[in-house]
């Protein structure tokens, strides 16, 4: 359940300093949120310019030490994708990662000539998607506060949820 009005003043974020847009995980993924239409059922076209920006994406975080901590947990693990082991070379990583946030699917259904590849894991976690008049995904703290930093997005406040016994 949500509020139907508007508990909060002031907007979720008050202060972001920006200079940690400038970081190089930061610039990569901007670069990638206006790839993707927003409605579901609306097939996504992805360009050559497209697939670089998701190339250096990959690159940038890979860069990172959470996701090269990421890559040695699901090796220790033994974790595997498509029921092959994670591969232990970097590239490797790197392609899984592409496959699970960057290939297509369809999140409207429809079978044969009427599916349509409308989604992605990248797409629905961390840009968001419309189906049926209802946003789902969108799990991201940048792409909120960059919509509301435009004004397309009004934070209500916070649900508490019901406690547990």
């Amino acid at each position: 359940p949500s509020h139907k009005y508007d508990a909060v003043d002031e907007p979720l974020f008050t202060y972001v300093n920006r200079q940690v847009f400038q970081r190089p995980t930061f610039r990569a993924f901007a670069n990638l949120l206006d790839n993707y239409s927003a409605y579901t059922g609306e097939e996504e076209e992805v360009s050559a310019h497209e697939l670089r920006e998701n190339k250096a994406f990959l690159n940038a975080v890979m860069e990172t030490a959470p996701m090269k901590y990421c890559h040695r947990f699901c090796l220790a693990k033994g974790v595997e994708y498509g029921g092959d082991a994670i591969p232990e070379d970097e590239d490797g990583f790197k392609r899984v990662l592409n496959s699970i946030w960057f290939e297509l699917y369809s999140r409207s259904g429809g079978r044969g000539r009427r599916r349509k590849m409308d989604s992605s894991g990248f797409e629905h976690v961390f840009v968001g998607e419309v189906k049926n008049d209802q946003v789902s995904g969108f799990h991201n703290w940048i792409m909120f506060y960059l919509e509301e930093k435009r004004g397309n997005i009004d934070y209500r406040g916070y649900i508490k949820p019901r406690s547990r016994e």
